[in-house]
């Protein structure tokens, strides 16, 4: 029985793009008899023919990674006042 791919999931890739090997990783976004979505992390929608895939190896989806940002509070005490200009 041959493995198939499931939308969906996530999956680890080899597709054969004009006779070059290169990978991808992401989730199936779209599936049907002869094509099929894939959306990498880095929010690109791409299409291929499922003929020209090499192979495939199913991951757990990826973990968000959380963004530290630090904030400084700026003391305003000690400055100059900006001169204005008359008019």
């Amino acid at each position: 029985m041959k493995k198939k791919i499931e939308k969906g999931k996530y999956y680890f890739l080899k597709v054969n793009i004009f006779g070059r090997e290169i990978e991808y990783g992401g989730e199936i976004v779209s599936l049907d008899e002869r094509e099929f979505g894939l959306r990498t992390e880095e929010a690109c929608n791409l299409r291929f023919n499922l003929k020209d895939l090499i192979y495939f190896k199913k991951i757990e989806k990826p973990k968000k990674d959380l963004k530290i940002v630090v904030r400084k509070k700026i003391c305003k005490e000690g400055l100059k006042k900006s001169e204005k200009p008359k008019f």
